[in-house]
């Protein structure tokens, strides 16, 4: 989910704002993990956050996803 929410980010106009709670905490993983530049409230889940940029290690991610996407079985043929 994550990743999901990353290519989200990616996609958009940086900066971001965000204020929902989930989205939040999805923010800390991603900024723990190197893969965002953003500005966080300190109190868990609430506030407004900032997302500045998807650094290279983000992107890095995100096209590795894409490409494992990309070079995977479909579930449908595990099952013949």
């Amino acid at each position: 989910m994550p990743l999901k929410f990353l290519r989200e980010i990616e996609a958009g106009t940086l900066p971001k704002q965000i204020t929902k709670p989930g989205d939040i905490d999805l923010l800390r993983l991603l900024l723990h993990a190197g893969m965002i530049e953003a500005e966080l409230p300190d109190a868990a889940g609430s506030g407004l956050a900032m997302v500045n940029r998807v650094t290279g290690f983000g992107r890095a991610w995100l096209a590795a996803d894409e490409s494992s996407a990309k070079t995977s079985i479909p579930s449908s043929a595990l099952r013949a």
